[in-house]
């Protein structure tokens, strides 16, 4: 047996309908942490009169940065401090009995997880990318203009990845999908 080969056998591999449940848990802290900068910014608007024009002073590319270090760079902290902490766990995986180990089972180092990460969110930003990309063609032209064929081919990249990441998740022996094999890591019952 190669030595970085998981031998299904010898841990147990995390049914797929329980890393979905997990997500879904953790999906909610998102949406909680998207609530509060929707109050944020409703608050900020009603006392300044209205929201910024974000994509008319820094256009899509500057408005991308903005809102990533307001949406996808918390995510991420979220998901690295919980992963790389002592329970090695989201509060989804915590709730469904789960825990992101390394090969061997023990605890994935810092840098692992921080792959680990960046992996896991690079289809949303890959999203985040085009959707501003589009409405900075709805911005100079209105809802009516043409969208350049490229921004929706790059929308359907970031859902293919999705599928895919998905897919191996629930079709691989070992659950393991890009975010793990990247990492050398893997989800385990506890």
């Amino acid at each position: 047996m190669m030595k970085n080969k998981i031998d299904s056998a010898s841990h147990n591999v995390t049914p797929v309908w329980r890393r979905i449940k997990a997500s879904l848990i953790d999906y909610l802290v998102i949406l909680a942490w998207m609530a509060i900068i929707g109050l944020v910014g409703l608050t900020l608007s009603l006392i300044t009169g209205g929201y910024p024009d974000y994509l008319g002073t820094f256009g899509p590319v500057g408005a991308q940065i903005i809102f990533f270090f307001v949406l996808t760079f918390p995510v991420g902290i979220y998901l690295y401090v919980s992963e790389v902490g002592t329970r090695q766990a989201t509060i989804g995986k915590i709730k469904v009995g789960m825990r992101v180990v390394t090969l061997e089972g023990g605890a994935p180092s810092k840098i692992s997880i921080l792959m680990r990460t960046i992996v896991k969110l690079l289809p949303w930003e890959i999203a985040h990318t085009f959707i501003w990309q589009m409405q900075y063609v709805f911005y100079q032209s209105g809802y009516e203009a043409d969208v350049p064929i490229w921004i929706f081919a790059g929308l359907n990249v970031s859902m293919i990845l999705v599928i895919i990441y998905v897919a191996m998740i629930a079709l691989r022996q070992d659950g393991r999908a890009p975010h793990d094999l990247v990492a050398g890591t893997r989800v385990d019952l506890r």
